[in-house]
């Protein structure tokens, strides 16, 4: 036997080469793991947690159930149309100007206003006098112009020694001192008041000037005599009588009467408003203490407040809704002896625009809030709550994307029904959040078991013997390499 051809051997041993091993495939690459397609599916992800987060902010809102009610049959709270909603936004107002008919003395102080409305805050001392007597008219206009001569202090320490008068206590001895100043700075406003008004009347006709100096004369006569003799007595460290008290009264309602009619809605907090804001503190004090008696409360809405502001300046009011935020606030230095102050953002049920409500006190077993002035943050809130107090204006306040105006009110405090607890040591406040929780937890959970199956890793592949030989063995029969060999030799002998 012969050997075989160099050229027989060349053509086997392609078919006979050693098979090679299996080897594990190569792990993903960092950019077959973030390919085009992967990208897109992980930006569909990032949209739908974002668009499950809006449905639950929308879905938590009472109004977005309403359609299901109303296809019940149930009746829901009325809505209030979006044409009816008033912009809350600060619109530029110009100087307002002087009634015609207005008596000016010196072009800027009005001593009798025509047409005057005013505001009640006590109507039985308010409305002393008739019609046909002018005394009680120019007595309390001349206070409105005479209160402008005090200083910011004295303003503090007449109101100071009104309080003490009207309880029957003696007033404190370190501010005894301050209110005999001011009560001489008020006796030289009164006079420089005279002077100035006596002055006015040349412009009066002849036949009216024995009129108006006979009033001048009077309200004069009647500082000295009583208003100015009761606030002697006060500052000598002595208490008034009954009848001096219900007069003093009756100047206190006064004041007040002409303090809000000061107010100015549609403005931040002005130093003119201060007095006027603790004495409604004062008020819903004496309420709560049961020292007044509890006025008949008419629950009012948004719009009410919003579009009538000067109907229902100093009176009682009572309004409902969800708190959103609240926080502490110290208080400036004041003669009711206030430290501070909680401020309470109001949701209401009607509109998207908020009320901002003042209360002395946080209701029973209400969580904590924080307070501004120390930890320069809010407590975020999610609470249904009802006020009542008295309204004061609608307040400027500063949002997110300009100045904005809302109600505000003045209360003791609001009234507030704890949750139940479903997890011990929880706050309430907390608890009105869990459904938005548990929907972020269920979202997260989805998107994490999503992205763990598209990435989980997945067996080798396993590779049959033709796809390591090559194309070439599929031409081959399944016969033994001896018997090859065999067929090979005997076909080169044939040859």
């Amino acid at each position: 036997m012969g050997c075989v051809p160099q050229r027989h051997h060349q053509n086997h041993s392609m078919y006979l080469r050693p098979l090679q091993p299996r080897t594990k495939p190569k792990p993903p690459s960092l950019n077959d793991a973030f390919s085009s397609r992967t990208r897109w599916k992980l930006l569909g992800a990032i949209f739908a947690l974002f668009l499950v987060l809006k449905l639950i902010e929308v879905v938590r809102e009472p109004q977005a159930w309403h359609w299901f009610f109303r296809m019940n049959g149930i009746p829901v709270p009325q809505e209030t149309l979006a044409e009816d909603i008033p912009d809350p936004r600060l619109p530029f107002q110009p100087e307002a100007e002087l009634p015609d008919g207005t008596f000016v003395v010196r072009g800027e102080k009005p001593i009798i206003e025509p047409n005057l409305v005013s505001t009640e805050v006590d109507t039985e001392a308010a409305s002393a006098a008739s019609d046909d007597d002018p005394l009680p008219r120019v007595w309390r206009e001349a206070w409105r112009d005479i209160y402008r001569y005090l200083e910011f202090h004295e303003r503090s320490t007449l109101y100071r020694a009104l309080k003490s008068g009207r309880d029957g206590t003696v007033l404190p001895e370190e501010f005894r001192k301050n209110l005999q100043d001011t009560i001489a700075h008020l006796d030289r406003g009164w006079s420089a008041y005279q002077a100035e008004a006596t002055a006015a009347l040349t412009t009066v006709p002849d036949e009216e000037k024995p009129l108006w100096l006979d009033l001048l004369r009077r309200t004069g006569n009647r500082w000295q005599a009583e208003t100015q003799a009761d606030l002697l007595t006060i500052a000598e460290g002595k208490t008034l009588d009954e009848d001096s008290r219900a007069a003093l009264k009756n100047f206190q309602a006064l004041l007040d009467m002409n303090l809000l009619r000061e107010v100015e809605d549609d403005t931040v907090w002005r130093a003119n408003e201060t007095e006027i804001s603790f004495r409604l503190f004062e008020q819903v004090q004496e309420v709560a203490r049961g020292k007044q008696t509890p006025p008949e409360v008419q629950p009012v809405s948004y719009l009410q407040l919003f579009k009538q502001s000067q109907e229902y300046r100093g009176k009682w009011v009572s309004i409902s809704g969800v708190a959103r935020e609240a926080w502490h606030v110290r208080s400036s230095k004041n003669w009711l002896g206030i430290d501070g102050y909680y401020v309470f953002v109001i949701k209401p049920n009607d509109v998207n625009s908020p009320f901002f409500v003042y209360t002395l006190e946080l209701p029973p077993g209400f969580p904590p809030v924080k307070d501004k002035d120390i930890d320069g943050e809010r407590t975020p809130l999610n609470d249904p709550m009802e006020f009542t107090g008295l309204y004061l204006k609608r307040w400027a306040y500063v949002g997110q994307d300009g100045t904005y105006t809302a109600p505000l009110l003045i209360a003791k405090a609001g009234s507030w029904t704890a949750p139940p607890k479903p997890f011990g040591g929880m706050g309430e406040s907390t608890i009105a959040w869990m459904p938005q929780i548990i929907g972020w937890m269920l979202t997260t959970l989805f998107l994490g078991a999503a992205l763990f199956w598209y990435f989980r890793p997945r067996p080798a592949p396993r590779y049959e013997l033709p796809d390591q030989l090559g194309p070439e063995i599929q031409s081959l029969d399944a016969v033994p390499v001896p018997e090859q060999l065999r067929q090979l030799e005997q076909r080169h002998q044939a040859e």
